[in-house]
């Protein structure tokens, strides 16, 4: 049998060889997505994938295939029902040649799942919380070498299910799994060797090394320990070889047996309470012929199993020695199960704190203990003090029994080797600049259940320490930091307490990516909860930071961070902070009851917000200060602060979000090109407050009740030099003043519904605003004292009360008659809300009917004869930009020319062939689709010449979209590089445009 094994390992190894040298040459593909690969070569992730929706994310059903994830990660969302991370199947073809490296695959049902693979790879990885498996090898995979992965987090690290033989799997790290460290499910010839399954206080943590009907398996040099039930556990299983294991510290059973029987068990180290336990009781074989080659505990001989208890009273450490290391008497568990040759160390008896649980050797001192033992060896430390530091140069679990203080001259324990496990220990006096735990260059460790206190640093992870999991730590009360990350990337702090800390909680300085922060808590430090300082690309999640002295969550020159569901409250500054910090994105975080704001950006930019809750901060709920531009805040929700969203700084996009109870302002503006659209603002001082605000986008916006202060303004637009903003499609009412504006001009207010307010519109000292199509039901209507145009001229479309004329405003007081029956009041005009507006008034006041006339303008003459087409004068324009070119309008209507006005939308194939004067008033990069109408006219000469600063221009071109022969098709642009020249072109090409509609 152990020829043949070794002659399929050979094979195995030689495959791989020939594969990984076939992949060397081989050019690689870049990965940057989830995708299905159905050709062989060597793919090469380049980024990391986050948050999958994809069912399966790498989808492998060729052969030949090598996937190297170069340290990245892919990631899915919630551990959806039957998603996978690496996904390798090919139904009912087997594939073979199949490598997987180097990638960390997390959040999924399965990590990596091979079903049917011949000669497969998967090493160097990690599978960390996966919901079902880290790594599955179905049905009929064989000749795999599953070796160097670390699975943490799933239920199960490794599983081979059904069929599967001649596996390897060696030097697997599946410590902290929830149900198995290992299975074996009807898969019968593979070796399980030098794997560590100590599962230290995880809840419902079953076994280590599970087999289940699987029989010629080895199962060799494993770790087995700290399970909550059983190290190895066999059932239904036979003929396997187990030797040279070390299962200790079990609650069950070191090893337990279940109908298996023909099993050979020896050279392995139990101590347990109960170290041995049997279902159906079966003959099993306790010991090999004795040998003369080292055992599990350093003696001379081979013959039997160490078995130890915990508390120095087990059968090798009280037996009487024969004099070659073999014990005088059988240890008998019944007939059919004897150990004829248990192995015996004296020294195991001589008392000692500090316990290696694989040799049964006690230690004076810590350094002693780790000195004399090897790599993967456990290491229990008694209740007691114990004056550090302590190096750490090996692979070791250093395990508190009680609740032992280590006291650290510099780190208590300086840790530069991978794979050391530290936990149930308290450390205290680690000195500056060092900490309780220093972990140096160490990665795949785990530091859990400590206790850290009275040290500079808690904890500190430095120099590329990668790939630790921290979890359920108490690092409070330090002289700088709790928990400190140092160019240190891919860890997972889970559940830790990080609290009065002299400086922060939690710290993440200089290139520490892509950690994961979840359910940890930072409170009352003197600083900040938690700071990120030039890292990116980590994900905070459920966390807590209240009641810091400064800040509670703080990014600092940190990109592509995701922060979700935190909460920060209570802190002496900002609940969550951005500085100079880019392409965030914040969802569903809570940042409640600061006393300054709740969330606060200051030259941050390109970050997004979304669903986060702002409440009871008592400056502003969410502030972007100075240069955070290009920023999407949707669907938050603001209340009880002085100002809920406070923009002094330009083009963010505001979205969806409700803002109610403001003392002061719902959304306070004080820069220019911001788009605020859509939001809910109620219960305020002023809803939405422009403070000398220009190029701003006011729409679809409902603003409600002014309550908070006297004479509360829905809109309010004031201070003077602001210009060229629109106000459209808003609901605005309850107020003292729906809209105000004081030394504004230039400003397109339109389609806005403005009732029960005391003023509907209040216009003092402001100058050629346009407003139309606006309805207004309000103690007075209007107030204007300068000289604003309040109606635009008769044009086809439907208005505001439903009306096909576009005209003025629908107006409730307004007692005129419409005699022509087209929806416009002909009499008692201009409307001047009684004389509140000074200077002019409505010309074309709307009237509500039950049902209306067409609206019929006055045409001009084309001279085409039978090819006249169905309109004579077509503008083409956007929402926004129309109400710039109303003087150009005006001035076109008081000639006799008359026209219709269409979107771009609207401008389709039949108007495009049926009309013979086209004006296009927009740019090439205008909005609502104006821009493409004017790059089909223009040619790329021209566009540029419009984008450049400053520019007006008028072009003339014919038959753009008619045949010549048809009839002369003429067809204008007027444009600018902005909407003020565009206003400017349209004013001063007048002349010219009559001149080219008259010619």
């Amino acid at each position: 049998m152990r020829c043949k094994i070794g002659f399929k390992i050979f094979i195995v190894s030689f495959l791989l060889g020939i594969l990984i040298l076939a992949g060397g040459v081989s050019a690689a593909t870049n990965v940057s997505s989830c995708q299905t690969i159905n050709a062989s070569g060597v793919y090469v992730l380049n980024q990391s994938i986050t948050d999958s929706f994809a069912i399966r994310c790498i989808d492998i059903s060729s052969s030949n295939v090598t996937i190297d994830g170069a340290g990245f990660t892919i990631d899915g969302v919630d551990q959806d029902l039957f998603s996978y991370g690496v996904y390798v199947d090919n139904g009912p073809n087997p594939l073979n040649n199949i490598t997987i490296r180097n990638l960390k695959v997390t959040n999924w049902y399965y990590g990596t799942y091979y079903d049917q693979v011949d000669v497969g790879l998967i090493e160097n990885n990690t599978a960390v919380s996966n919901f079902l498996s880290g790594i599955w090898l179905e049905t009929n995979t064989n000749s795999t070498l599953v070796v160097n992965n670390t699975a943490y987090g799933n239920r199960i690290g490794i599983w081979l299910d059904s069929f599967c033989s001649n596996n390897t799997i060696k030097g697997n790290n599946v410590s902290y799994n929830t149900r198995q460290g290992i299975i074996l499910d009807s898969s019968s010839g593979n070796i399980i060797e030098d794997n560590i399954a100590n599962n230290i206080s995880t809840t419902f943590t079953q076994h280590g090394i599970y087999l289940s009907s699987s029989h010629n398996n080895s199962i060799r040099r494993n770790q087995a320990s700290f399970n909550d039930e059983y190290g190895i556990y066999l059932t239904g299983s036979l003929n396997n070889t187990i030797t040279n294991n070390t299962a200790s510290s079990n609650t069950g059973y070191g090893i337990y047996l279940s109908t298996s029987n023909n099993n050979t068990i020896f050279d392995n180290l139990f101590n347990n309470t109960v170290n041995v336990g049997f279902g159906t009781s079966l003959a099993n074989y306790w010991n090999t012929t004795l040998t003369s080659t080292t055992n599990i505990i350093g003696g001379s001989k081979v013959g039997g199993n160490f078995w130890a208890y915990p508390n120095g009273t087990g059968f090798s450490q009280t037996c009487t020695d024969r004099g070659d290391g073999i014990c005088t008497n059988n240890l008998t568990f019944d007939s059919s199960n004897v150990d004829f040759l248990p192995l015996f160390n004296g020294s195991a008896a001589i008392s000692g704190p500090v316990h290696n649980l694989n040799t049964g050797v006690n230690y004076s001192t810590i350094q002693t203990a780790i000195n004399a033992a090897t790599s993967g060896n456990t290491l229990s430390i008694d209740n007691g003090s114990y004056q550090g530091p302590f190096k750490v140069n090996k692979s070791l679990n250093l395990v508190g029994n009680g609740a032992p203080i280590i006291y650290g001259a510099s780190c208590g324990y300086y840790v530069t080797a991978d794979n050391v496990n530290i936990s149930g220990l308290t450390f205290t006096n680690g000195s500056t600049p060092d900490a309780g735990v220093c972990f140096d260059g160490a990665s795949y460790g785990n530091i859990s259940n400590n206790t850290f206190y009275n040290n500079y640093i808690g904890i500190k992870l430095n120099g590329s320490s990668n790939y630790n999991l921290i979890e359920k730590n108490n690092a409070s009360s330090n002289n700088a930091y709790g928990i400190f990350l140092y160019s240190s990337s891919y860890n997972t702090l889970t559940n830790n307490t990080a609290n009065s800390n002299n400086n922060f909680g939690i710290y993440l300085y200089t290139s520490s990516n892509n950690n994961t922060l979840t359910a940890n808590t930072a409170n009352s430090n003197t600083q900040h909860g938690i700071l990120l300082y030039t890292s990116s690309n980590n994900i905070l999640t459920d966390n807590t930071a209240s009641s810091n002295i400064q800040r509670g969550i703080y990014l600092q020159s940190s990109s592509s961070n995701t922060l979700t569901a935190n909460t920060a409250w209570n802190n002496t500054q900002h609940g969550i902070a951005l500085e100079s910090s880019s392409n965030n994105t914040l969802t569903a975080n809570t940042a409640s009851s600061n006393t300054q704001n709740g969330i606060y950006l200051v030259f941050s930019s390109s970050n997004t917000f979304t669903d986060n809750t702002a409440s009871s901060n008592t400056q502003r709920g969410i502030y972007l200060a100075s240069s955070s531009s290009n920023n999407t805040l949707a669907n938050n929700t603001a209340s009880n602060n002085a100002d809920g969203i406070y923009l002094l700084t330009s083009s963010n996009t505001l979205t969806g979000n409700t803002i109610y109870n403001s003392t002061n302002n719902g959304i306070h503006v004080r820069a220019d090109y911001n788009n605020i659209t859509e939001n809910n603002i109620t219960l305020y001082c002023n809803g939405i407050f422009l403070d000398a605000v220009s190029y701003t986008k006011v729409l679809d916006n409902n603003i409600q009740n002014s309550s908070t202060c006297g004479g509360g303004r829905g809109i309010s637009d004031v201070a003077g030099g602001g210009s060229f903003s629109t106000f459209s499609g808003n609901t605005i009412k309850d107020n003292y003043y729906g809209v105000y504006l004081d030394s504004e001009d230039k400003t397109g207010i339109n389609n806005n519904t403005l009732t029960n307010n005391t003023w509907g519109f209040y216009l003092t000292g402001s100058w050629d605003n346009t407003i139309y199509n606006n309805y207004l039901d309000n103690t007075n209507n209007a107030w204007d004292d300068g000289n604003n145009v309040w109606n635009l001229a008769k044009t086809k479309g439907t208005n505001i009360v439903g009306g096909p004329c576009l005209g003025g405003n629908y107006w409730s007081d307004y007692a005129g008659v419409d005699s022509g029956g087209d929806g416009l009041g002909d009499t008692l005009v201009p409307y001047n809300s009684s004389g509140n507006i000074t200077s002019g008034g409505d010309n074309l006041p709307l009237v509500n009917a039950t049902s209306y006339s067409a609206c019929f303008t006055s045409s001009v003459s084309s001279g085409l004869g039978e090819n006249k087409p169905s309109v004579d004068v077509l503008i083409v324009a956007n929402s926004l930009d129309y109400p710039l070119a109303t003087e150009m309008l005006s001035y076109l209507a008081g000639r006799g020319i008359t026209y219709e006005v269409v979107g771009a939308g609207e401008f389709d194939a039949d108007k495009k062939a049926n009309s013979r004067l086209i004006i296009v008033f927009g740019g090439p990069d205008a909005p609502e689709g104006i821009g493409d109408v004017t790059r089909e006219v223009l040619s790329d000469s021209e566009e540029n010449a419009i984008r450049q600063s400053g520019s007006q221009a008028i072009y003339v071109k014919h038959n753009v979209w008619t045949d010549r022969y048809t009839y002369k098709q003429v067809v204008i642009v007027v444009a600018g590089s902005d909407r003020a020249t565009t206003q400017a072109a349209g004013i001063k090409y007048n002349a010219d445009v009559e001149q080219r509609l008259v010619t």
